[in-house]
């Protein structure tokens, strides 16, 4: 993560002190993760006061306590806090990650495609739509959807949820290989937020889930393997490249979208979502930070790889269309582990 855009956020806001840039500049370059948390300690206490910056761990919703406080929002907390959380993702991956291509990919783009992922596909292609018709049409996780829970009833599914889930490449863009901090927590996350999602998009549904928004303020993992192809006109996938790769633009954006969700005056379409710290930006906003929505259209047997930190959102679509998929996300508890 780039320190001279968080630096200019603080002179830009008056919150830059020589203390404060030598932190910054001894977080970026420590190698050593307690020795890095008592230099973000040091730095938000210093600019902030006396916050336990332990307690909060990955927690992301604005909306109790020291997260909620207004005058820690203006002396920017939430802006400190999600550069701290990105460069420790940096670090873990420099440190964990066996592909340092995909992994930077996920970093500073967000968004990554692996076209015919399973070998011979057409194989079971018939077989797999059929045993998507098993389980439900709803787009969250359940008992009766969950992958490891259901093998039984799709066998051939169940095939590529354990290819899905053992690829390298889905363990390098977190930096959980063995020996990682977050090796346990990624392997029992990755079994239990794993599922079959069947989406049935409509047009001009006004479903919250097609504004644009983040999911967390830290880098974190979502991904989709799609049995058939899914067109812009069918509602595919909308992702914001390069919307991880944060700039001063984004901080600007990021401190005054916290001041208002912690004096609770943010624009009514954000909805409650917003406080919760799924932000939404509009494409105004976006078009400030000098970014641009795409629509992630993609071949059946493709696996999509999102970071989910940046900007994206479900896409609407021209006709009713059900989007069937194997769907898993990951979020981490502590997300400052290197």
């Amino acid at each position: 993560m780039a320190t001279s855009d968080l630096i200019d956020f603080l002179i830009i806001h008056n919150l830059y002190n020589t203390d404060a840039n030598n932190i910054i500049r001894k977080m970026q370059t420590s190698d050593s993760h307690s020795e890095f948390m008592t230099y973000y300690e040091n730095l938000i206490q210093l600019l902030c006061g006396p916050i336990d910056i332990f307690t909060l761990g990955g927690e992301k919703r604005l909306q109790k306590g020291t997260l909620a406080n207004p005058e820690y929002a203006r002396k920017g907390f939430h802006v400190i806090r999600t550069w701290a959380a990105n460069l420790a993702h940096e670090k873990r991956i420099l440190k964990y990650s066996n592909n340092s291509k995909i992994s930077h990919k996920f970093m500073y783009d967000g968004i990554i495609k692996i076209e015919n992922f399973i070998p011979n596909f057409e194989k079971v292609e018939e077989k797999i739509q059929k045993e998507f018709k098993n389980f439900p049409t709803v787009v969250h996780k359940r008992l009766d959807n969950i992958c490891y829970r259901n093998k039984h009833q799709a066998p051939n599914l169940n095939e590529i949820f354990q290819q899905i889930v053992n690829t390298p490449d889905i363990e390098s863009v977190l930096g959980a290989r063995v020996g990682s901090p977050i090796r346990n927590f990624f392997k029992n996350a990755l079994l239990a937020n794993t599922f079959y999602q069947r989406v049935y998009n409509t047009p001009d549904d006004n479903d919250n889930q097609k504004n644009l928004h983040i999911d967390t303020f830290f880098p974190a993992l979502k991904f989709w393997w799609f049995s058939q192809d899914v067109s812009e006109n069918d509602g595919a996938f909308v992702y914001v490249r390069k919307s991880v790769d944060h700039m001063t633009e984004y901080y600007n954006w990021l401190y005054e979208q916290s001041i208002k969700i912690c004096e609770k005056n943010y624009d009514n379409w954000r909805l409650r979502d917003h406080e919760e710290g799924s932000l939404r930006g509009s494409e105004d906003e976006l078009s400030l930070m000098k970014l641009n929505a795409i629509s992630v259209e993609v071949k059946k047997n493709t696996l999509v790889l999102g970071n989910v930190g940046g900007f994206h959102g479900r896409g609407n679509t021209k006709k009713p269309f059900t989007r069937n998929s194997i769907h898993g996300s990951i979020r981490l508890s502590d997300p400052y582990s290197f």
